[in-house]
């Protein structure tokens, strides 16, 4: 296929639409968005396509990497705003979207390790209460068979003691509950960019339904027109 500037603002148009850079790099998520958009672009009547999702990716990465060569040269040769068709238009958006979706995957990432972070502690944290518990339950055994001694741990110690671990106590709720809030932000906004990209895609279906139910109503006044046209021609002869 060869590709002129209406295909490539039909695709430009497509991965505005979908946008596959929000779904994580090499993902099975981003995968399926460019099948998505390929086959979008194969069920168009003008301008026809005939595209794999590597072939459009592959023609993606070409615009792109032109743009990018003609911004830095004309910003070295004049140093003023750069004059843009359509189509490099829409690609500069896209690369303004595509910034900011890894911007938001990045402090996700970043929500996700500390989320595990805290996970770990937390674990570590109960793997230690544990054994100082069964160590405890040694020492009391040991105790119990031992001579008893008349000495009672005072009532400041026990005080201190008691702060200390309420102490522990608080704190480790304040981080369950925080590790409870950085999981539904994460997945909120999971969410929201599934429920945004199933729309988008439902918007793009139907738009290409109009698309197909016009073309195939001017092939039909056209085929009228055809038959009117040859009655006319017998009627005259």
């Amino acid at each position: 296929m060869e590709w002129t500037e209406d295909h490539d603002h039909s695709l430009c148009q497509e991965i505005l639409a979908l946008e596959p850079f929000k779904a994580k790099k090499e993902s099975i998520a981003r995968g399926q968005i460019w099948d998505q958009i390929a086959s979008n672009l194969n069920s168009l009547e003008i301008p026809r396509f005939k595209v794999t999702k590597h072939s459009v990716r592959e023609r993606y990465t070409l615009l792109i990497e032109k743009l990018k060569k003609k911004l830095k040269e004309e910003e070295k040769a004049s140093g003023i705003e750069t004059d843009m068709n359509d189509v490099e238009k829409t690609l500069e958006e896209i690369l303004d979207k595509e910034a900011d979706a890894e911007n938001t995957l990045a402090t996700d990432k970043k929500r996700v390790d500390n989320v595990k972070a805290v996970e770990m502690r937390n674990r570590a944290m109960e793997s230690m209460r544990t054994t100082q518990k069964r160590n405890q339950g040694d020492e009391d055994k040991d105790v119990e068979n031992a001579p008893k001694p008349k000495k009672t741990r005072s009532g400041g110690d026990t005080v201190a003691y008691l702060c200390e671990k309420n102490d522990m106590v608080q704190k480790w709720k304040a981080e369950e509950l925080e590790l409870h809030k950085q999981r539904l932000q994460v997945e909120s906004r999971k969410q929201d960019e599934f429920q945004k990209q199933q729309q988008a895609m439902m918007q793009m279906m139907a738009q290409q339904q109009q698309q197909f139910q016009m073309f195939a109503s001017m092939q039909q006044q056209q085929q009228q027109t055809q038959v009117i046209l040859k009655l006319l021609e017998k009627q005259t002869k």
